[in-house]
């Protein structure tokens, strides 16, 4: 009898177990995904490029044109930058320019100078309120002094001299 229980269940076809879906997850989301992060990441890495090129170029041209700051002038003009197909800095004139008309004192500008320089205007109380300035007093000066100048002496200079 158990064998005509087991002959009489259905049997069940192999086209039906293909038609349901399958439980694997799918491996074209996680490539994807991946693919998306590598390729922000690329060019997150070509714009440091260009910029950092552009830093280069703008700096080495404004110390050319004996900028005081190039650098600080670089960070004032990021926002102007353009870039050519190829990531090169393509207004790097015009950049300059207008640093010049907006920054015109970080520019140095060669002044000629005067064949001769003028005279120096004549010294009053050369060497007044210097220290050390007095001649030192010796036995010698004391001796060929008036008493009148040597009154005007401070004494304990004279009387260190005598000492000695």
């Amino acid at each position: 009898m158990t064998e005509n229980v087991t002959e009489n269940q259905p049997q069940q076809t192999t086209a039906e177990s293909f038609d349901q879906p399958l439980s694997v997850p799918s491996v074209s989301s996680d490539t994807e995904t991946g693919l998306n992060n590598l390729r922000a990441e690329n060019n997150r890495l070509r714009t440091e490029l260009r910029l950092r090129a552009a830093r280069d170029e703008l700096t080495r041209l404004l110390t050319a044109d004996r900028a005081r700051s190039p650098e600080l002038l670089f960070d004032a003009s990021t926002n102007r930058l353009e870039f050519d197909d190829d990531g090169r800095l393509k207004n790097a004139s015009d950049l300059i320019a207008g640093l010049k008309q907006r920054f015109p004192e970080q520019f140095t500008v060669d002044r000629p100078e005067s064949p001769t320089p003028p005279p120096a205007p004549p010294v009053i109380n050369a060497g007044a309120g210097r220290t050390g300035s007095r001649l030192p007093l010796t036995k010698e000066a004391l001796a060929a002094m008036k008493p009148v100048d040597i009154t005007r002496l401070d004494w304990n200079d004279v009387k260190q001299v005598m000492e000695s």
